[in-house]
């Protein structure tokens, strides 16, 4: 198994996302909680606990099976719920700057969505597959328009999520025939379109995993591509070996929030990460923004300190300054962006120098 530091070409990674072409997958176990638990199994668990006389839950298949179908609708609004009341886990902030042209996610969360949408004027994608609905025609992806695909349902529409046997079949039997297949052409044209696909978070032994990418036709591009499904564990030879053979996925050994930080380093230093602060931006904000970019931090909190802030901004200043000067932010990779963050929504009246 490759080692995150010494086997990977980044090269290859950062030329690929330089061109617009690199792919980003999510997968369940992409998210978890602070504690480091995946909230897809927190969800499971939540579940479980909720409903432990309906529900039946087969060890190692992570998916439920009620023993009434009536249910089905009370679990999907339970497992929303759930993924609604988390906080968005800050690795989305760095996922976000990195110019991925199509991210699909197999956890129902929504939470890069937030992301984007928190950022002004930018403009994206986001769509969900549902079994029983007609797809939505999508065009225009690009690095600078990406596309968030839910394939597994959204938890913006309950009705949508796949978390029990029975769905899954469903989903499965929906896509199984080309005449039947829902996913527009637009979009699953950009499967074989890529020239890297990176993978966070999936289990890849579990049997569906296979399927659904042979599903995909990732297998079937002309152009060469290749593919890196990062694990925290070795995983055994078999998995790997199938992997790469119909897929070409080499695995890497890492933990997610490694990896991610790894690459936003690398993207910024080949000053590649998306800048959504200067996109029809203020220009009397535009002072704060290349202080931060030309690291002149101790400028930029003497010269924002002549600003009129509020009560609550002046607050969030303090504690800015204080990891500034507790040493806090140079190991923090998100400091920069969360200063910017923090000037994009300042209030300050337009005619202040």
């Amino acid at each position: 198994m490759l080692k995150l530091k010494e086997d990977i070409n980044w090269e290859v990674i950062i030329e690929s996302v330089k061109s617009g072409s690199c792919m980003l997958f999510l997968g369940p176990e992409a998210v978890a909680l602070p504690d480091g638990t995946p909230i897809y199994h927190a969800a499971l668990e939540h579940i479980k606990n909720k409903y432990s006389k309906d529900i039946t839950f087969y060890t190692g298949e992570e998916f439920l099976h009620p023993h009434r179908s009536s249910l089905n609708g009370s679990i999907n609004m339970g497992i929303s719920s759930f993924y609604n009341q988390q906080q968005i886990p800050t690795i989305f902030e760095a996922i976000a700057e990195i110019p991925f042209y199509f991210i699909l996610n197999a956890s129902p969360d929504n939470y890069l969505k937030q992301v984007f949408e928190q950022k002004k004027n930018f403009k994206f994608h986001a769509a969900y597959y549902e079994v029983e609905a007609v797809q939505k025609e999508i065009n225009d992806i690009s690095k600078e328009r990406p596309l968030l695909y839910n394939i597994f349902g959204t938890v913006e529409k309950p009705s949508s999520l796949i978390f029990t046997h029975d769905n899954l079949f469903k989903f499965l039997f929906s896509i199984i025939g080309k005449d039947n297949f829902k996913m527009h052409q637009t979009v699953t044209s950009q499967f074989q379109n890529a020239t890297f696909l990176v993978f966070l978070g999936f289990k890849f032994e579990k049997w569906y995993i296979k399927l659904l990418l042979r599903l995909l036709g990732i297998h079937e591009s002309e152009i060469e591509k290749n593919a890196m499904g990062f694990v925290q564990h070795s995983g055994d030879s078999e998995t790997k070996n199938f992997f790469y053979q119909h897929f070409n996925v080499e695995f890497v050994e890492s933990h997610i929030q490694e990896f991610v930080t790894e690459l936003h380093k690398r993207c910024a230093e080949s000053n590649l990460l998306r800048d959504f602060t200067k996109t029809h931006q203020n220009p009397h904000k535009e002072k704060f923004f290349d202080m931060i970019d030309e690291l002149d931090i101790a400028q930029f909190f003497e010269q924002i300190e002549l600003l009129s802030l509020s009560s609550e901004e002046k607050i969030k200043l303090n504690i800015f300054r204080q990891e500034f000067i507790g040493g806090q932010a140079k190991n923090d990779i998100y400091y920069h962006s969360r200063l910017k963050t923090f000037v994009q929504e300042l209030s300050f009246p337009a005619n202040s120098r």
